[in-house]
């Protein structure tokens, strides 16, 4: 998967001190995988982000593409993650759902940047030139926004949004970068939000994976591939 970097770099507190965000007690969902959750204060009002952090030094925890088996196909984030028996997933790269700006021609459905899975390449990246949408103007909000982030220590960190009505005020990119570094990220990246933003998790006390962040278009939305994390201990 291709996503644009945020601009997130340095390191900075897991716990987010720097600049004063207050996160959950972390939730042990599986051996080397914590979910936590926290406000963020923007300039257009208050975010809620969700968060799993991935510990990747357990040499039984490891991330992977998840995808419907087919480049044009979409299916749910949950629905993959369960078929791969993931314990927590994301979505991932922005994908051609409409073809507004190009009338008579369909859509695709297939994801802008290259994929590969367990090695294999799927797919090669869009040209420039023929992908779909306008470019982002300068401090763009990003709504229900999805953000990865490489941080010390073999971590990845996985950040979803809630799009849920008191949250909708979104982030500037310029906010997430600032966020993902404040939560020790030493290189970050956006990947598709809006209402395909959807974190799933394996909470404790329950034995099934749900949605954990609430989508905006208030329903889980079919999506290209994901990021899947799998823990075998």
């Amino acid at each position: 998967m291709r996503a644009g970097r945020c601009g997130a770099r340095g390191s900075a507190p897991a716990d987010g001190a720097e600049t004063g965000l207050r996160l959950s007690v972390p939730l042990r969902t599986a051996p080397g995988v914590e979910y936590r959750e926290f406000d963020i204060a923007a300039s257009l009002g208050r975010a809620h982000g969700h968060l799993l952090s991935v510990d990747l030094r357990n040499p039984k925890v490891s991330v992977d593409l998840l995808y419907p088996g087919a480049v044009g196909a979409r299916a749910r984030v949950s629905a993959m993650a369960r078929a791969r028996g993931a314990v927590g997933a994301v979505d991932g790269d922005f994908f051609n759902i409409t073809e507004t700006q190009h009338p008579g021609i369909k859509a695709t459905g297939a994801p802008v940047g290259p994929a590969i899975a367990g090695g294999r390449v799927l797919k090669a990246a869009v040209p420039d030139g023929r992908r779909f949408g306008p470019a982002l103007p300068p401090r763009t909000i990003t709504r229900d926004v999805i953000g990865v982030g490489i941080a010390n220590g073999g971590r990845r960190l996985l950040l979803a949004l809630d799009g849920g009505p008191a949250y909708r005020t979104g982030l500037t990119l310029a906010e997430l970068a600032q966020v993902m570094r404040s939560l020790g990220s030493r290189d970050a990246f956006s990947l598709d939000g809006g209402g395909s933003s959807t974190l799933v998790a394996r909470l404790p006390g329950v034995t099934a994976l749900g949605v954990v962040n609430h989508p905006s278009g208030g329903a889980e939305r079919a999506v290209p591939n994901g990021i899947g994390v799998f823990s075998w201990g």
